[in-house]
């Protein structure tokens, strides 16, 4: 979860599993609804045929291959590997199809069909999430060993689906993925979901101290609740709160007026966003890592020099 832009509900925090189920509920509601959606807008869809499957991973990469796929793969080579060491012919990669989503120029997603029909997503209706059993239907386990979502889904037809199906077009010289393969999140429902979860976390903060009295507090030996153990997650927060602590738990540093005025240097003052975010400039983030690193490469990319300590 550290590596995913939005937090997960964690089925191992103590205390929580009551609002766990609730907040899974939240977290497959906005799926579908974001998947509804993006249906109902019907982007443009394309399907690519390549003679083997090795050639669609070299051309468009392993993004396209699900999980299933990337197990078939690992198979075929192990005997592949075994077949070559007894002198015998290797297994052929078969014929693949990959199908692309684009919308306003930029590739939503690639994927490697599991069928030879690729149906326009007009032709879908309407995507149901099934949810009603963790065990047989859709689920999520996100702890400190493992952090995995299975989504099962039902698709209801817009018609009798006997709709055209998309025809090969030609696979162009290079497909720009990075949309696809970046880690913000680019729908609203997402955004809105992630929004939701951390103003609950802000809104139990809140009750606490802010950080230079927490840390005060930590120095002279007051404070109310001292033995209370402190927990901080995306979905917990409880116990007293030691911001001090809690930097020197997570391994960040604090973020200083003077490294938000480097930030403000590198990015608005260089036209490529109109402000800093609001959890910045509102000191809703306090703290950091590796933000320097990125004002120093940006600072040399630029050529321009940080802000005096003193501006």
């Amino acid at each position: 979860t550290d590596n995913a832009a939005l937090s997960l509900p964690r089925d191992d925090d103590e205390g929580s599993s009551s609002s766990f189920g609730e907040t899974c509920e939240e977290f497959y509601s906005a799926l579908e609804a974001a998947a509804n959606r993006l249906i109902s807008e019907s982007p443009g869809v394309t399907r690519y045929d390549f003679d083997s499957e090795d050639g669609a991973v070299e051309r468009l990469g392993s993004m396209v291959l699900d999980a299933g796929q990337v197990a078939a793969r690992d198979k075929r080579a192990k005997k592949a590997r075994k077949a070559e060491a007894a002198g015998e012919d290797a297994e052929a990669s078969p014929p693949a199809s990959v199908g692309r989503i684009e919308s306003g120029g930029s590739t939503m997603s690639l994927a490697l069909l599991h069928g030879p029909t690729l149906l326009p997503l007009s032709e879908l209706g309407r995507l149901e999430i099934l949810r009603s059993d963790p065990r047989a239907e859709s689920g999520i386990v996100c702890n400190k060993r493992k952090c995995e979502v299975s989504v099962k889904f039902a698709v209801y037809p817009a018609g009798d689906g006997g709709g055209a199906a998309v025809g090969t077009s030609p696979v162009p010289d290079s497909v720009d993925t990075r949309a696809a393969m970046s880690k913000e999140i680019r729908a609203g429902e997402g955004l809105a979901l992630q929004d939701a979860a951390v103003a609950r976390a802000m809104a139990r903060v809140s009750t606490s101290d802010p950080p230079e009295s927490a840390a005060a507090k930590s120095q002279d030996g007051g404070g109310g609740t001292k033995d209370e153990e402190m927990v901080v997650t995306a979905f917990e927060v409880s116990g007293a709160i030691d911001y001090g602590k809690l930097i020197e738990k997570f391994g960040s540093r604090p973020l200083t007026p003077h490294l938000l005025r480097r930030l403000e240097n590198v990015t608005v003052a260089r036209g490529t966003v109109p402000r800093l975010h609001r959890f910045l400039r509102r000191e809703i983030f306090f703290s950091h890592r590796d933000i320097e690193r990125i004002c120093e490469l940006l600072e040399g990319w630029y050529g321009v020099s940080p802000p005096d300590e003193g501006e």
